[in-house]
């Protein structure tokens, strides 16, 4: 295994791999082709059965910067923690291995890690679709609403985008600052991992940016892949992102009512994910489950966005298991 002089590496890029040989090539290649020698690629083969280790060992042979490890399946947040562990660069930035980056991305990261610092910097993603259509993921940020300003005020503008911007694709983490705050994916969870990770870093970061400018392209329509997997399991762990959430907001809410207001808008938004997850399961998993929503409804009070203070207000007028029943409606014409 190599290694290039630690401290010329600006940038990390921490890439799980299980059973993806007929997309690896694609998003290694996407880092490749534009990468810097401040940059390495961090793969690791998460006891793949297909070629995809023999994949990552090629590229580990071929290039100084990628750095290849094989371990037993253990799942993508553990993978993550994994990659961590080895990563030297002064940021990370996170990549599924059937997605990929954009082109001509890479050069300008480097040059905002030369002339900026923060814990957190946003960048932009798009879905990328088997006929090359792309769509934007989110609503592009206002930088004048993040550089330079206080946490509280980044909390609460991100509290009235669309969407909790939970995902930790699309971003570049200070690798410092995550190992200050000891901050790591939970790694016995399978879904909603992300979630958990960027809650910690939106709660203990003291400075962001916004660098405008496509990086991420998130392959759609792959039914192998974990965003396509609701049932039991995934609504469960959801809620527990939910559950755990509400109660770190409990610790800061003396503290600071503006930033327990905008952290709850983020639950509530999470919230109206799990509501649709409901939706899937069987009539008597539905039952046996009923309660958990019942139970935490009331943080969609909180919502600053119009949608859920839409969903809120239906929840009340026309109860939960109708509203889960309507977004299932809803999200099959979405998909």
């Amino acid at each position: 295994m190599k290694m290039n002089k630690l401290e010329n590496i600006k940038l990390s890029f921490i890439i799980p791999v299980y059973n993806v040989e007929k997309y690896l090539c694609e998003c290694i290649d996407s880092i490749v082709n534009q990468i810097k020698s401040e940059c390495e690629i961090i793969l690791i083969n998460d006891g793949s059965t297909d070629s995809s280790g023999k994949i990552c060992d090629e590229y580990d042979k071929k290039y100084s910067f990628v750095k290849t490890f094989h371990k037993e399946n253990t799942g993508v947040a553990d993978s993550r923690n994994f990659g961590l562990k080895h990563a030297v660069g002064k940021y990370v930035a996170f990549v599924d291995s059937d997605d990929f980056i954009a082109e001509q991305a890479i050069n300008k990261i480097i040059d905002w890690i030369n002339e900026y610092s923060a814990d957190l910097c946003f960048l932009n993603a798009v879905k990328w679709y088997s006929n090359s259509k792309e769509e934007k993921v989110d609503t592009l940020f206002d930088r004048d609403k993040i550089f330079n300003k206080e946490s509280e005020e980044v909390l609460y503008y991100l509290a009235t985008m669309e969407k909790y911007p939970g995902s930790c694709w699309g971003k570049l983490f200070r690798r410092e600052f995550l190992l200050e705050y000891n901050i790591l994916f939970p790694s016995k969870r399978k879904h909603g991992e992300d979630l958990t990770f960027v809650r910690k870093v939106l709660l203990n970061a003291n400075s962001f940016d916004y660098l405008p400018l496509i990086f991420y392209k998130y392959r759609q329509g792959r039914k192998e892949s974990v965003t396509h997997s609701i049932n039991v399991t995934s609504f469960l762990e959801l809620s527990k992102f939910v559950i755990e959430s509400l109660e770190e907001c409990d610790s800061f809410k003396g503290k600071s009512i503006k930033k327990y207001e905008s952290f709850m808008s983020f639950v509530g938004y999470e919230y109206g994910i799990m509501l649709y997850h409901y939706s899937r399961l069987s009539n008597d998993d539905k039952k046996k489950y009923y309660s958990i929503l019942k139970d935490n409804s009331w943080v969609m009070k909180h919502g600053k966005t119009r949608k859920i203070k839409i969903i809120y207000f239906l929840i009340k007028v026309l109860g939960i298991r109708f509203i889960a029943y309507i977004l299932n409606i809803y999200m099959s014409f979405r998909l």
